[in-house]
């Protein structure tokens, strides 16, 4: 295990603590370890939305029914094509609300730090 028993103070104007302390809270991650990821190289994801979440959720569902079908149609030998084509049904439904989401414009605000040369 790391000691983590340095520490060091910055000072930032009220608009890049605002900015950082925003972009902190929509990866769920403690200030710190959002630092320390950006020192390491990484730029920390934001969380998954609840609509991801939602979708997620659908997708193991009807992937399990789909499952469910599939082991039930190898054991008896045969498959209930009205059940089978409404999973299949909702899976496409869901890859089309997740292909829909993905393709959303993404707003990126570039900010000009003039202390920073930029």
């Amino acid at each position: 295990m790391l000691k983590r028993n340095k520490s060091f103070l910055i000072r930032l104007s009220q608009d890049e603590l605002t900015q950082l302390n925003n972009d902190v809270e929509k990866t769920g991650l403690s200030r710190e370890s959002y630092v320390r990821s950006l020192i390491n190289g990484y730029i920390p994801a934001a969380r998954p939305s609840n609509d991801f979440q939602k979708v997620l959720y659908f997708l193991r569902i009807t992937s399990n029914n789909l499952n469910q079908i599939a082991m039930i149609a190898n054991k008896n030998g045969n498959i209930n094509a009205e059940e089978y084509a409404l999973e299949v049904q909702n899976l496409k439904m869901l890859i089309l609300e997740i292909k829909q989401e993905q393709s959303k414009a993404i707003k990126i605000n570039y900010g000009c730090h003039q202390d920073m040369g930029h």
